[in-house]
């Protein structure tokens, strides 16, 4: 009788954590429903209890949401990660990372470092770019503190296409609104820029800028 009544607890057990299982895959799916409407989009794959990315045209740019996971630096790196095309006529490329809470006690800046003229947002971010002189402009006031309110972001520019990452998989619909709608502000700034001709040299150099990363 003992026996019977473990195994019929272990079973209720794992009945309730399957159901808070897709229970939460249900809210995670459908926050990606609600985000695909609001920005006028579609979704591929999608389902009761999983999440299909997010596609479509927005602010006149092709966009991308989607769920991924890399192994950048050795174990796995989930994340959340936007995709948005740009004309980027200065030719920018652009590779900026938050600091971890280690990170921004350790890391000193460096004499010729990128920077975008706001000290608190340089002490909070690592950047990279092959513009610098235009950063202040391309990176203004209200998009740096849109990116200071994220503690896990990233945001990369190379030739016609920008990503930003954000760590994990982001669950609310508000929040995946947000990072399209920093994305298409920075797009903004970036096709503002006058033309700038880039030879092949230094494209390749650029890539292999953004590829080491920051």
């Amino acid at each position: 009788m003992h026996i019977l009544s473990t195994i019929l607890f272990l079973g209720a057990c794992l009945v309730f954590a399957l159901g808070g299982w897709a229970a939460w895959r249900r809210h995670k799916a459908f926050a990606w429903e609600l985000a695909a409407r609001q920005l006028g989009c579609s979704q591929l794959g999608a389902s009761a209890l999983s999440i299909g990315d997010v596609y479509g045209l927005y602010h006149h740019r092709n966009l991308r949401l989607s769920l991924a996971t890399t192994y950048e630096d050795g174990p796995a790196y989930r994340h959340t990660c936007l995709t948005l095309s740009c004309v980027n006529p200065g030719s920018v490329a652009l590779g900026l990372r938050r600091k971890s809470a280690l990170e921004s006690v350790v890391a000193r800046r460096q004499p010729g470092d990128a920077s975008t003229e706001d000290d608190d947002f340089d002490a909070l971010f690592f950047l990279v770019s092959n513009d610098s002189a235009s950063l202040p402009a391309i990176l203004g006031t209200d998009l740096r503190n849109r990116l200071k309110r994220l503690e896990d972001v990233e945001l990369y520019v190379v030739a016609d296409r920008m990503v930003l990452r954000r760590a994990g998989e982001v669950c609310q619909a508000k929040d995946l609104v947000d990072m399209a709608e920093i994305g298409a502000l920075f797009g903004d700034r970036l096709d503002s820029l006058p033309p700038r001709a880039r030879t092949p040299a230094e494209q390749t150099a650029d890539e292999a800028m953004i590829e080491k990363g920051v």
